[in-house]
């Protein structure tokens, strides 16, 4: 199996900044399989830490690494692992029945290793639906604020939809400046076929075909149907050429999760939003904001 390029690239960059990198295993609770997780950073310096979790289909690090660089020199540390039923060197399952709790038993893991003067949490896609199901716990685990980034509510098949997605996201300039850390195998999505061998998605129970985003559609539903203020602040991303996570999408979290704040970035489809440094440097800042608040 080969090593995408964008990891080389990223590993090069992280030893050339003396940013060290702590990759650990641990079990997953109420399951048989196991996670991997990854502490990128400088711990010495007591940075505060953003934990992150991925979309649907990806793994800790697609196709964030570029997120990374900008987050780990703006101050913070990075804490990533695999969501359940993804990553090559994890063994979970995805389970609807389980799924909202890897946050909890990821917490627990990084708890138990380390410590940081602040928690901050950032979920892209459906890692962003685990956040929102969480939200009412996070003050448990110590953390100050969140970001979601293009979290769709429901994720319907809409081949239309479909078409201009994936049109738009390839006539996008942006993501060609990344050419020297992604190749152009990096930039096929990854929640098609193609890619299962690199980006697996191991269900707990089977469900071939059109029945897998039957079963996305079903989770995401259940994970984003909370309501009511949210307990800690809450910055949601989307991008106006978003066809996957829509502007109903968007509306309606800022409807039903009071005093939230919402940022649209113009010309972002789902696929191409992760690429846009616009959507890092606005996390980092929202989150230094909430630091100096609490320095205040």
């Amino acid at each position: 199996m080969r090593t995408p390029r964008y990891k080389k690239t990223f590993f090069a960059w992280l030893r050339n900044r003396t940013f060290s990198v702590d990759r650990h295993v641990y079990k997953r609770s109420r399951q048989t399989g196991e996670v991997e997780a990854h502490y990128i950073g400088k711990p010495s310096e007591n940075r505060p830490v953003i934990f992150f979790l991925h979309g649907f289909g990806s793994d800790a690090f697609y196709p964030y690494v570029h997120m990374f660089r900008r987050w780990l020199d703006a101050g913070f540390n990075i804490f990533t692992f695999d969501l359940d039923g993804h990553g090559r060197n994890s063994s979970s399952t995805l389970d609807s029945e389980t799924i909202a709790e890897c946050m909890a038993d990821a917490f627990s893991e990084f708890i138990k290793r380390y410590q940081a003067p602040h928690i901050f949490v950032v979920g892209h896609s459906f890692g962003g639906a685990i956040v929102i199901q969480n939200l009412n716990y996070l003050l448990t685990y110590g953390v100050k604020a969140t970001a979601i980034i293009s979290t769709p509510t429901h994720a319907k098949v809409i081949w239309p939809l479909v078409g201009r997605e994936l049109t738009l996201s390839a006539m996008d300039a942006r993501v060609r400046q990344w050419f020297d850390q992604y190749d152009w195998w990096d930039f096929v999505p990854p929640f098609g076929p193609f890619k299962r061998g690199e980006m697996p998605v191991r269900l707990k129970k089977k469900a071939p075909g059109f029945k897998m985003y039957a079963f996305v559609d079903q989770m995401l539903s259940d994970l984003t149907s909370v309501s009511g203020p949210c307990p800690v602040p809450t910055l949601l991303i989307y991008g106006s050429e978003d066809r996957v996570a829509s502007k109903e999408c968007y509306e309606g979290l800022l409807r039903r999760l009071p005093g939230t704040q919402g940022a649209v970035v113009q010309n972002a489809t789902h696929l191409t939003l992760p690429f846009y440094t616009e959507v890092s440097d606005l996390v980092s800042e929202y989150f230094l904001q909430q630091v100096n608040a609490l320095k205040s």
